[in-house]
């Protein structure tokens, strides 16, 4: 691909963004997706470990 680009002559800017991007595309979108499931795994956690029984002021629900 890169060849056949250089022959069309292509410079460097040009193979980045009419070559290089689109191919890297999809793994750059599997990326961002387990970026974001670790960072709300890192979120849901504590949000569910720490989560006070005693409800907002502290005291018990009756």
């Amino acid at each position: 691909m890169f060849e056949a680009a250089r022959v069309d002559a292509a410079g460097p800017y040009r193979l980045f963004w009419s070559v290089a991007l689109p191919m890297s595309k999809p793994i750059l979108g599997v990326v961002s997706v387990f970026a974001v499931i670790a960072s709300w795994r890192d979120f849901l956690w504590p949000l569910l470990v720490l989560r006070n029984p005693g409800g907002p002021r502290g005291g018990a629900q009756r």
